[in-house]
């Protein structure tokens, strides 16, 4: 989905339960091509250092338990620091924005 460039330029992706897989580095990845900076925070850190699966029955399950593990305070921390992060890209007067899907 094309983010219209006057909109923000900065942009915080948030993972699905999954980690920072290779699917939202993708996205990110994506973004950061057409000029945006872009930070994907890694949500589950505090629970669990390096989460990254994929998309199988087994790796749902293990994204579940992890996600379980992280309190709704840890989530809004790490994304406020994501943002606060963002804010630091020199884009001032521009707008950040927060992109997430299945957390």
């Amino acid at each position: 989905m094309p983010i219209p460039r006057e909109a923000a330029r900065a942009i915080v992706v948030i993972q699905e339960i999954f980690g920072v897989n290779s699917h939202i580095k993708s996205v990110a990845d994506g973004y950061a091509a057409d000029g945006y900076v872009v930070i994907a925070p890694a949500m589950s850190t505090a629970c669990r250092k390096g989460f990254d699966v994929g998309y199988s029955p087994e790796d749902i399950a293990k994204g579940r338990e992890v996600r379980g593990k992280v309190t709704n305070d840890m989530a809004l921390k790490d994304a406020q620091a994501a943002v606060n992060e963002a804010a630091k890209s020199g884009q001032s007067g521009h707008r950040r924005l927060l992109l997430g899907a299945g957390w």
